[in-house]
């Protein structure tokens, strides 16, 4: 819906486009008039103006000085004069302005209707602006080094949401790497981190020297990219420089594999030597012994990451590879089914979870819980340490969304929630899982519910005051500030709720109520048409006929005939 206003001196003029454009709902405009450039400037003021309808010559402030005021409030505004035959004067001044046309007050109806139709067609053609999209996209390339360390935060399971792993999603961020090939990862930190690190502004000229280090001693290589990976520790990633799509092992690339490790690990070497000469700072090092997916690079990332902590007192610049480490300690690391390890890592996800539960994203809420729940429905023992950490995570996170919606009582007639914090409720880790489906499908039917209420209510509200205050100004922008809620989606819901748009709605009740009136009234057409919200008895009369295919008379007449019949 796009807001017109009408401005003009002559009360008449802007009655008559007032009425002419409330009069049709296909046009879906909100409407609304002014008797002067000062009235029109609170307008400006106080909402935002898509079009404007206004007489070039007008006391006080003139059709000019306004024009300034529009552009200035709202750039995108289109903006259409209504001029005389003298006032080419006037013309010519407004000529800078690119978003202006003319029409002349002698014009006929069509001819204003299809210059707003031509302007609507203006601002919906806007927002598909190639040259503004364009220039949007060269100050996104401006970001682009903070979104790649965002995206990767995705991917290395940082952020809590999972990210679109494709090479389009790729070359769109600039990544120099292959999205369907394997990567070699390797994790480095800045030792003694929090004794040499006392700021965070200290921790980023850190890293910026290290990725500079970075950037000069792997500068040959084509397929390589730096990221931080929370405080103090950081992940380079490697791949091979073959141009081909798909990865497929084989003898030839193993050998790749392992002359890329050799070269890695000694431009690493380097690295730590600047660092520990010229910084005084001193890194470790820890790399996968071989390379891996995409899709398990989070995986692998934690599980380095445990090793490397593991190191933590046996000294500093440490350079590793997981194959490194004696077997007795890589089992202490690693003594979980497959499965359960994954789960685990995706509880650093938990915020995304809470985050789709409160925006009502069912699908992606459910996805998510069922990565980390389903593993459970396999483990026999109900003491199980994992799963525990597993259950009560979730648990808590759903805990937390209940108190903070107080919907305890809501939920109680519908399951026990005491099953939440108990675990030996549940005879089976399997029921424990179904049980937080349950909850889960039960949390998102209440949201649904106390929404559709919600707004529900709110257009019942609307409605009603619609109906009793028909004689009064009923713009979008005064029904939606009665509920504080944006124009754009409170027109969205009503129509959703009401079956048509607002201004349909308010043309109908118009209609309604001067039926009703004309049946059980003897009133006056002009009072019934002052009744109705109607500027004139001629413009009601107009628009009733185009409603009914009958005059306001014609319509009386035939109802009081009708009824001495019966």
């Amino acid at each position: 819906m796009y807001r017109l206003l009408i401005v003009d001196d002559e009360y008449q003029i802007v009655d008559w486009l007032y009425e002419l454009f409330r009069g049709m709902p296909q046009l879906d405009l909100d409407v609304c008039k002014a008797y002067s450039g000062s009235e029109a400037q609170e307008w400006l003021n106080k909402t935002k103006i898509d079009i404007v309808i206004s007489d070039i010559c007008m006391p006080g402030m003139d059709g000019l000085q306004l024009a300034d005021r529009i552009y200035k409030n709202w750039p995108s505004c289109k903006l259409i004069f209504l001029t005389g035959y003298n006032e080419f004067d006037y013309i010519y001044k407004a000529i800078k302005y690119d978003s202006v046309s003319y029409l002349l007050k002698t014009e006929e109806d069509e001819e204003v209707i299809a210059a707003v139709e031509k302007a609507v067609g203006e601002i919906e053609k806007s927002y598909m602006d190639i040259e503004l999209i364009n220039k949007a996209k060269q100050q996104m390339n401006q970001t682009i080094p903070l979104i790649q360390k965002e995206y990767m935060q995705d991917i290395l399971g940082e952020s809590g949401f999972e990210p679109e792993i494709t090479q389009e999603r790729f070359n769109e961020l600039a990544l120099p790497l292959n999205a369907y090939a394997p990567v070699l990862v390797i994790l480095g930190s800045l030792d003694d981190f929090t004794e040499k690190i006392k700021s965070t502004s200290r921790h980023t000229e850190y890293m910026y020297a290290v990725k500079l280090l970075y950037d000069q001693y792997f500068s040959d290589f084509k397929r390589k990219f730096f990221t931080e990976y929370g405080k103090g520790y950081f992940v380079i990633f490697i791949q091979q420089e073959d141009e081909q799509k798909m990865y497929v092992p084989d003898n030839t690339n193993a050998v790749q594999d392992g002359r890329i490790l050799v070269l890695t690990k000694g431009r690493l070497e380097s690295v730590q030597s600047v660092c520990r000469e010229s910084l005084d700072i001193t890194i470790s090092f820890i790399s996968a012994c071989s390379f891996t997916t995409w899709e398990n690079v989070s995986e692998k990332v934690a599980y380095l990451k445990q090793l490397l902590d593991y190191c933590n007192g046996m000294g500093k610049e440490i350079m590793l590879t997981e194959s490194n480490f004696p077997e007795s300690i890589r089992e202490k690391t690693n003594v979980y089914e497959e499965s359960i390890k994954q789960a685990i890592s995706r509880l650093k996800k938990i915020d995304a979870l809470t985050a789709y539960l409160e925006h009502g994203q069912r699908r992606e809420f459910f996805e998510l819980l069922s990565s980390v729940l389903e593993c459970l429905k396999n483990v026999k023992s109900k003491s199980y340490s994992p799963a525990l950490e597993i259950y009560f995570t979730v648990s808590s996170c759903l805990l937390n969304y209940i108190n903070k919606w107080m919907l305890v009582e809501k939920i109680a007639f519908k399951i026990g929630l005491h099953k939440l914090t108990q675990t030996q409720e549940h005879a089976t880790w399997n029921d424990a899982v179904q049980y937080i489906y349950q909850l889960c499908n039960i949390l998102f039917e209440i949201q649904k519910d106390d929404k559709m209420k919600i707004e529900g209510d709110s257009i019942s509200v609307i409605r009603k005051y619609i109906d009793e205050h028909l004689n009064e100004e009923l713009s979008l922008a005064r029904l939606s500030d009665m509920l504080y809620f944006n124009p754009s989606y409170f027109s969205r819901i009503f129509k959703q709720s009401a079956g048509k748009n607002l201004t349909e709605y308010i043309q109908d009740a118009r209609v309604l109520k001067a039926k009703k009136l004309l049946e059980e009234t003897d009133m006056k057409i002009q009072d019934i048409a002052a009744a109705v919200g109607a500027e004139s008895s001629t413009y009601f009369g107009y628009y009733f006929k185009k409603a009914t295919e009958m005059s306001p008379n014609e319509y009386r007449d035939r109802f009081l005939r009708s009824k001495k019949i019966l």
